[in-house]
């Protein structure tokens, strides 16, 4: 299940939405392994924003 996440001020920075144990599970097994640095995982990026993400 691909996390979501949206952009936090820069092209290069996000944050994530939903997803965010299954992230870290990921993170802890590829630090476990010494591939820590290198960790990609499956994600969607949006575009809400914290008022509609809340359903105001």
């Amino acid at each position: 299940m691909p996390l979501l996440v949206r952009p936090n001020g820069s092209l290069e920075s996000f944050e994530i939405v939903a997803g965010r144990r299954r992230y870290f599970a990921a993170k802890s097994i590829a630090d476990e392994r010494g591939e820590g640095d290198a960790l990609l995982a499956p994600s969607w990026k949006t575009a809400m924003t914290p008022m509609r993400w809340r359903g105001r």
